[in-house]
């Protein structure tokens, strides 16, 4: 069974259009860093997808 983010991640590819840049290894180890029982809130587990105009680190 696939893991939440490996299905959001294969979304996010499966449409080009939509993502001009998808980070799978910083979504990776974000979701592991927020699956500690003590991080689990309200929207543990929701999908999340910033617009470009959000500068990250280390990404163009």
């Amino acid at each position: 069974m696939a893991l939440p983010v490996d299905r959001a991640l294969a979304a996010a590819r499966a449409a080009p259009d939509v993502f001009l840049t998808v980070t799978g290894e910083r979504a990776r180890r974000e979701a592991d860093r927020l699956a500690a029982p003590s991080r689990q809130g309200a929207l543990y587990g929701a999908t999340v997808s910033w617009k470009d105009m959000i500068a990250l680190a280390g990404v163009v």
